[in-house]
């Protein structure tokens, strides 16, 4: 191609005339992207998309797309077959069209660009994007009632040309839609929401034949079904009246404890099943032409049957509706105090509008004293009822002092966000941390939640709280530290100085709980200083080629040449328009790949051999190249760490390998398997001679403190023998080796 720049003809609203381009730019709204190589990336994939003819696809790409078509039936037909089979360099076709794609629409105004920076690579600005904001003119309470007013008048109009007849099917067509939906009602049993689940027609308009009846009542919603309910008519506004014969459904009512307490949430069962047969009763004019001909008082054809009878049935966010009824029906004050859990559901509400009046003003006057801790005050119901001390027994609760639970103050999750969604009060997150240091805004708390929090609870509550009150004075440097592998190093240091501490070397390079619990005692010490840790992971990361070279040659003496394999995370090569990726397989190429590149996956042999981590050669089309870490967990496969030579950013093209890859693979459920040297060898082991134990001292000696190499075996058992009841509390696992 030239070298100059694509033009693209956009409309009015700045969106591309052609077509293919078009369905990109309407459809790279539905994505989110932090900065340009996102934007790029997803730029790519839906331009391959939906201009299949600029870059040939490959047999396997056909199959997956194929697929994908097959699955998705209300996608648009692929386009698989390409006029031209020639094979064009993908970045000279679509390099040009995402580049011309980004400038019209930064030039149009439907992309928002500011400068993010310069890369340390190559020096070009980096940018971030956003899309702005739609500011739509909020319609009037009267344009919206003319709106209907018009809507009306155009149904109407379709049934027929006489002046009666329309006002007779306006009424009839008003009356069937007021009628249609829910509808809060007064009752004997006090406020309630009557949803209908079946209709009737008759000569005086229409009628329910049967519905569902949500009533509020101390103790909780209750959900009862029946059939007399009386219809009567102001014009064409229904009153409804519910009779005797409702009788309570169990089953309706278990299922509705559980639905979240949300006036529109989308995940609702109950709700979503009785809206959909409220929507299929909404047919019940079907096969009633005669009985509405009679009503109108002119027969009507086919054709404007069919038009009337459509614009009666609709299907518009029943859930919502109904969801929306059942919400404001609720009493006020236990639904205030439910909605400070953010996970609040009926059953939530249930138990602030218990049925006796002085319990439920203690578990509101609970609420409303400790909002944060409202999911949890069901673990002390009979204190709260019996009128305990609240303070302190919450305090005993969360693990927290009195004057840390002061400082958190009226903390509530609805100024938080989904920050502190996941946090556990009860866990160990706020031992050791000094009140007047309590996280405070929703930066602080972010920071709080982030690898903080995983990396204490891989402690004991001891070396958790020391490590609190450290982090506390400057939580985004331990965050940032953490980021940089600071946990793995010590757990491989602990692996790797098990010698020491027990005078034995094992086949595999992985501690115990106990033993990691030593070494991060003694490397932490009793202040976890910021500068130590960060000197520790400076030099052991500088000096782990050279190490992990010298603790591999010295375990495959020991254990007659063994070498650690495992099975990769799939077979071959993955191909993809932006390159490939290769997963290693054995001990040997792990420790060539760190070499080559100059970090540290050398000594990542016992995490590829317990089967949750595997590691990736990953080779770009523009000649980049990296590695990078895929971790096997119970939300499934994610990548890890990413990183090229000496531990820098990855190129754009490695990055666009990886994410091709996941995008592959997001269905797939791959499975967890140790490979050889896994749990078969973990306590496989041979005593640990002098020379070993020397050697050990001398390449650890850079980063580990002389006085933790000085240790004798008696005194690294003294200091793990600290962690022996804690190890059982956790529930250590001494044949697998985890907890």
């Amino acid at each position: 191609m030239s070298d100059e720049k694509l033009a693209i003809e956009v409309d009015a609203e700045g969106i591309p005339l052609d077509k293919g381009l078009r369905a990109v730019v309407l459809r790279i709204r539905t994505f989110y992207f932090r900065d340009t190589t996102d934007l790029r990336i997803k730029l790519r994939r839906l331009v391959r998309r939906h201009l299949p003819h600029l870059f040939p696809v490959s047999d396997q790409e056909v199959d997956r797309l194929e697929l994908r078509r097959r699955r998705r039936r209300h996608r648009r037909r692929l386009m698989l077959q390409h006029p031209d089979p020639a094979y064009v360099p993908p970045e000279e076709v679509i390099g040009p069209v995402v580049d011309a794609l980004i400038e019209s629409m930064v030039a149009t105004g439907r992309l928002l660009r500011t400068p993010a920076g310069v890369n340390s690579d190559d020096g070009t600005p980096s940018w971030n994007y956003a899309f702005p904001s739609p500011r739509r003119t909020e319609k009037t309470p009267v344009a919206r009632a003319a709106n209907w007013k018009a809507a009306v008048d155009g149904i109407v109009r379709r049934v027929s040309e006489d002046e009666t007849v329309q006002e007779r099917a306006r009424k009839l067509f008003l009356q069937a839609r007021n009628l249609y939906g829910s509808h809060p009602v007064e009752t004997k049993l006090g406020r309630g929401v009557l949803v209908p689940q079946g209709f009737e027609l008759t000569l005086d308009g229409p009628a329910i034949t049967s519905a569902i009846l949500f009533t509020d009542a101390p103790g909780g919603v209750q959900v009862r079904t029946g059939r007399n309910v009386s219809v009567t008519w102001d014009g064409v506004l229904p009153v409804l009246g519910v009779g005797k014969g409702f009788r309570s459904n169990a089953k309706l009512a278990r299922k509705l404890a559980s639905e979240r307490l949300s006036p529109r949430s989308s995940d609702v069962r109950a709700i979503s099943d009785i809206s959909h047969e409220l929507w299929k009763a909404s047919k019940y004019f079907k096969g009633r032409k005669q009985l509405v001909s009679e009503i109108l008082g002119e027969d009507l054809d086919a054709l404007r049957w069919r038009k009337f009878l459509k614009a009666i049935q609709r299907s518009n966010f029943l859930r919502f509706m109904i969801g929306s009824h059942v919400f404001k029906m609720l009493d006020p004050e236990a639904r205030r105090a439910a909605l400070r859990n953010p996970f609040a559901t009926f059953s939530t509400y249930a138990w602030f509008r218990c049925t006796d009046e002085e319990t439920a003003r203690r578990r509101r006057q609970a609420s409303e004293s400790y909002p944060f801790m409202t999911g949890s005050l069901a673990q002390i119901e009979e204190k709260i009822d019996g009128g305990a001390p609240l303070a302190d027994t919450v305090a005993d609760l969360v693990g927290m002092t009195s004057a840390q639970l002061r400082s958190l103050g009226t903390l509530h999750w609805q100024r938080l966000g989904r920050v502190i969604h996941d946090l556990d009060f009860t866990a160990k997150d706020f031992r050791g941390v000094p009140p007047e240091r309590m996280p405070r805004t929703k930066k602080d708390w972010a920071v709080h939640m982030g690898k903080l929090a995983g990396f204490r609870r891989l402690m004991t509550p001891e070396l958790a709280g020391l490590f609190n009150k450290a982090a506390s004075n400057d939580p985004e440097g331990y965050t940032a530290l953490l980021k940089k592998d600071l946990a793995h190093a010590l757990y491989s240091t602990a692996g790797d100085l098990l010698p020491l501490m027990t005078g034995r070397l094992r086949m595999r390079p992985e501690a115990d709980w106990q033993a990691r619990m030593a070494v991060i005692s003694m490397i932490g010490g009793e202040s976890f200083g910021l500068k130590r840790l960060r000197r520790f992971n400076e030099q052991w990361h500088a000096g782990t080629l050279r190490r992990t070279a010298v603790l591999q040659a010295r375990r495959r003496k020991a254990f007659n040449g063994f070498s650690a394999k495992w099975r990769p995370l799939i077979d071959g090569e993955f191909v993809s328009e932006n390159g490939k990726l290769r997963f290693l397989v054995d001990e040997d190429e792990l420790v060539a790949e760190g070499q080559f590149m100059h970090h540290c996956v050398g000594s990542y042999v016992g995490n590829c051999v317990s089967g949750h981590s595997h590691i990736a050669v990953v080779e770009g089309s523009r000649g980049g190249r990296s590695t990078a870490e895929f971790v096997i967990s119970d939300s499934g496969l994610h990548l890890q760490q990413h990183h090229t030579y000496y531990d820098r950013e990855p190129p754009e093209d490695c990055v666009g390998v990886v994410a091709d890859f996941l995008e592959a693979h997001a269905a797939r459920n791959f499975q967890i398997v140790a490979g050889e040297g896994g749990r078969s060898g973990y306590g496989v082991s041979v005593e640990a001679d002098e020379e070993i134990v020397a050697e050990l001292r001398e390449i650890f000696s850079d980063c580990v403190p002389s006085a933790v190499l000085a240790l004798d075996k008696e005194q690294w058992a003294e200091i793990m023998s600290r962690f022996e009841l804690q190890a059982i509390e956790a529930g250590y696992d001494d044949e697998h080796g985890y907890y």
